[in-house]
């Protein structure tokens, strides 16, 4: 219902309303303080009921600064919601706004929609007793994206990119603020820096979820959906699945109870599951040798892999899950191997090869998990690891294929998104890659 009024009244201003949308600029300001004195007030100042302002709070603070009595128009809404929207609305239909401006606003529309849904579910609800609704799934979500884009009058991929750097980087909105930055730029430059980010420290686990207790008898081994609790640290990029490691050290160590004299190595440590996993099995902490040359944890030493600082012929068992080349960037030091050309990646492996076989006992064994890299094509990196294995220690013992439990987990691109994941898949004819190599080489003297 529209009213008009000329009554004068002191009007009030609610905050969240006043900031739900941008200031104008001083500039813009005084252009309006000009307009209005020369010409009066246009556009009438909008309040509801309560006779706080709607629309107009620049006009009512300009006419207040020069005495003069605005016009108004009373709206009334059947909710809080609507009046919400009718300020959003009434503002971007009206004002020149930036992309940003845009996005910014939508994410506010998009507060609403989300509500809305909430209430619908709600309203389903039969019993007094019934849990509230849980947050809206991935569709509703997206569906909800795409209409405050629209309301926004900005494009969806433009509002999808905007906020996905505000959640990775949110330093580089400022730059989108200043003009010295696209939007394009920012979602690439969010990218990289979330590819890089890795945890500086790391907590070690007070407790840990049990593992399954039969050993896989197949060369497929199906992951759990969710990776098992208190092993290293889920924030990790690249720690792979307990599960894995519990396998081999009971199936090439243990047969089924821990012997004396057994060395094991972790020469790539990341985050310490194995270390976690070690210690799970009731092995000694003294004979779990535990490197990595970016120190996380107190319990794991830097040690470079091409020289580790074992005597010959020492270890029972080597667990290596090297960087997937440069999925992942661990450091910027000039020996990580997530920070180098993928033939000097492959080098460094060889080396690692070397040291693997100079520090294994006779007959010890060394277990590698490997993945595949997508990059204009796949990069094999498994079928190049396993002719390096090949070519020092023989035919591999083993080969196993580790199939991960949350494929969108797993997709490095997709960052958890399965129906990103999916959509990128279907758009450029590939599909989603939902499995690691595990390679098992044994020494034979």
């Amino acid at each position: 219902m529209l009213e008009q009024t000329e009554q004068i009244f002191l009007l009030s201003i609610n905050p969240e309303y006043e900031q739900l949308l941008p200031k104008l600029s001083e500039e813009e300001v005084s252009e309006l303080k000009k307009s209005i004195q020369k010409n009066g007030l246009f556009y009438p100042i909008i309040i509801n009921e309560d006779n706080v302002i709607l629309d107009g709070h620049h006009r009512y603070q300009v006419c207040k600064e020069l005495g003069i009595n605005p016009k108004s128009e009373q709206r009334i809404f059947e909710n809080k919601l609507d009046e919400r929207e009718f300020v959003l609305d009434s503002n971007v239909k009206r004002r020149q706004l930036e992309t940003w401006q845009r996005c910014e606003i939508a994410e506010k529309y998009w507060e609403i929609e989300k509500e809305r849904a909430r209430i619908r579910k709600l309203s389903q609800l039969t019993n007094v007793g019934d849990e509230l609704p849980l947050p809206t799934n991935d569709r509703e979500r997206g569906e909800a994206l795409e209409i405050a884009a629209h309301k926004a009058n900005v494009g969806y991929q433009t509002l999808r990119k905007y906020n996905y750097a505000k959640k990775i980087a949110p330093q580089l909105i400022l730059d989108i603020q200043k003009g010295e930055l696209s939007i394009n730029k920012a979602e690439k430059d969010a990218k990289k820096i979330e590819h890089n980010i890795q945890p500086e420290r790391v907590e070690i686990p007070q407790a840990a979820e049990n593992l399954n207790e039969k050993l896989f008898l197949t060369n497929v081994w199906q992951l759990p959906e969710s990776r098992p609790k208190g092993y290293g640290s889920s924030d990790f990029r690249g720690n792979c699945d307990p599960t894995i490691i519990d396998q081999c050290i009971r199936r090439y160590v243990m047969n089924p109870h821990i012997p004396e004299d057994v060395i094991l190595l972790d020469p790539m440590a990341g985050s310490g599951t194995f270390l976690d996993v070690a210690l799970k099995l009731g092995f000694d902490r003294k004979d779990i040798l535990a490197y990595d040359l970016n120190k996380r944890r107190d319990d794991i030493e830097i040690q470079d892999v091409s020289n580790l600082p074992i005597d010959d012929k020492t270890v029972n068992l080597i667990f290596c899950h090297y960087p997937y080349w440069d999925m992942w960037k661990y450091s910027e030091q000039k020996q990580d191997l997530s920070n180098c050309d993928y033939k000097e990646f492959l080098r460094r492996v060889t080396q690692s090869f070397k040291e693997f076989k100079r520090v294994l006992k006779k007959k010890g064994y060394v277990c590698v998990l490997i993945g595949n890299k997508r990059q204009n094509g796949v990069i094999d990196m498994e079928a190049d690891i396993s002719k390096i294995g090949q070519e020092i220690f023989g035919k591999p013992w083993d080969k196993i294929i580790t199939i991960v439990g949350d494929p969108a987990g797993h997709a490095s691109s997709a960052h958890g998104n399965w129906g990103l994941v999916t959509h990128r898949a279907l758009k450029n004819k590939w599909t989603i890659q939902n499995y690691d190599t595990l390679l098992i080489f044994r020494k034979k003297c």
